[in-house]
């Protein structure tokens, strides 16, 4: 989070306004803050109610979102890529760092698919079945001859 706000300059706020403020900003707690200042909690609430300071406050958050929006989505395919490679076993995860990588993608808009049902059957042609053998008899005559070329070349270049 930013550090400072140009916004706790304005003549509505007090001192006390400003500190709590700041360290609302800097992520302590009400309370926190309360027995840091030496007040009740209910003191700190109600000045962080105050309108101008919610507003310099909501305008904090904001910023803050939008900034970790960006990164999220720059990181967007490592996250996919990652997805992947566990999906298909090149990478290993825990089910902590799955459910992770689940939210963060959930958060960027991308929420992996729960379930996939498929139902139907497969149907295959003898004319496919037969086309298919042909063009493995065909790929496989290729591979031989290109092997015999290989040995050749082995041949003259050992010669």
């Amino acid at each position: 989070m930013p550090s400072d706000l140009t916004s706790l300059d304005g003549p509505e706020w007090t001192a006390t306004e400003r500190h709590i403020a700041q360290l609302r900003i800097d992520g302590l707690s009400c309370r926190k803050i309360a027995a840091e200042l030496g007040m009740t909690f209910q003191n700190v609430a109600l000045h962080l109610a105050k309108p101008h300071v919610r507003a310099a406050l909501n305008a904090v958050a904001g910023d803050t979102l939008e900034m970790a929006k960006e990164r999220l989505l720059q990181r967007v395919p490592d996250l996919i890529d990652t997805e992947l490679d566990i999906a298909l076993g090149v990478s290993e995860a825990t089910p902590q760092q799955v459910k992770a990588l689940q939210n963060a993608l959930d958060r960027a808009g991308l929420a992996a698919t729960k379930k996939t049902e498929v139902s139907g059957t497969l149907t295959t042609k003898a004319a496919d079945v037969a086309e298919a053998e042909a063009g493995l008899a065909e790929a496989n005559a290729r591979y031989a001859e290109l092997q015999a070329q290989l040995a050749a070349m082995e041949a003259e270049a050992a010669g």
